[in-house]
C-alpha cells in the first residue's frame, strides 16, 4: 500500500467513475476536511481498516471514514480516508508504511505469508521466518 496524490486517483478514474468520485469527496469534505488517499489491495485494506477500528474508534474517538473509489486492477485499487482533524491524518501517514496484505501458506509450515505493495502487481514480501522456515 501507498499513499498516491489525487491527480493520480482522477487520472486513474477519468474513463469511469470521475463524476461520482467527485461528487462523493465533496460529501465527505463537508463534515471530514482532511482526507489521505491510498492505493493497495484489498488484503491491505482489510488489515488497514482493523488497525483503523482498533486505534481510532475505541481509544480516542476519532471520527474517520473510508471510501472505496473503484478497482484498478485485480483485487487492488484506491482507497481514500477523511478525517475531522490533521494529527489523525498525520498518524495515519506514519502507519501506512506498516500496513500489509497477507496470503496462507499451504506448503510444510502452513504459516501466513505477509507483503505489502508498491503499486499493482510489484509485490515486496516480509519474511518473518528463521532461515530453516
Amino acid at each position: 500500500m501507498k499513499i498516491q496524490t489525487l491527480e493520480i486517483l482522477l487520472e486513474e478514474y477519468k474513463d469511469d467513475n470521475l463524476e461520482k468520485i467527485c461528487c462523493d469527496r465533496e460529501i465527505f469534505f463537508a463534515i471530514l476536511p482532511y482526507s489521505l488517499i491510498v492505493e493497495g489491495c484489498f488484503l491491505e485494506w482489510d488489515n488497514l481498516e482493523l488497525w483503523l477500528t482498533k486505534n481510532f474508534e475505541k481509544e480516542n474517538n476519532t471520527k474517520w471514514r473510508g471510501l472505496f473509489h473503484g478497482k484498478s486492477g485485480y483485487d487492488y485499487g484506491f482507497f481514500e480516508f477523511f478525517f475531522a482533524n490533521l494529527k489523525d491524518k498525520e498518524l495515519l501517514v506514519k502507519q501506512i508504511p506498516f500496513v500489509y496484505g497477507y496470503v496462507q501458506d499451504y506448503g510444510k509450515k502452513k504459516d501466513k505469508l505477509k507483503f505489502r505493495t508498491e503499486g499493482y502487481d510489484t509485490h515486496i514480501d516480509i519474511f518473518d521466518r528463521d532461515e530453516d522456515g
